[in-house]
């Protein structure tokens, strides 16, 4: 299953409004008359449904298709933000603790 059609089943939950009648483009207030605290709400399920965190201002009368993107991008980041922190071998581990101490 896609990020979008993920995105688009929580939105139906919420909502109610059958997952066919949502569109990449559907706009939360302008297309789907979505409240601000029905967003909030999605929002919220976003988070739980992907792990990360999405700004407030991102609740701003955006698309599905740019939630889907957004969580894409922060999913993205977060693994790679996990790959460059994650020691493979006891040198990496070494020099990982190092780097800490230096730091410090």
């Amino acid at each position: 299953m896609t990020t979008i059609d993920r995105v688009k089943k929580v939105i139906s939950n919420i909502t109610g409004i059958a997952e066919e009648n949502l569109t990449d483009y559907s706009y939360f207030v302008y297309d789907l008359s979505i409240s601000s605290i029905t967003t909030a709400e999605i929002f919220m399920e976003m988070e739980r449904e992907f792990n990360i965190d999405i700004p407030s201002i991102m609740s701003r009368n955006i698309c599905i298709n740019d939630l889907a993107l957004y969580i894409d991008s922060a999913l993205k980041r977060k693994k790679d933000r996990e790959k460059a922190f994650a020691p493979k071998t006891v040198i990496n581990v070494a020099l990982f603790n190092l780097a800490r101490k230096k730091s410090k």
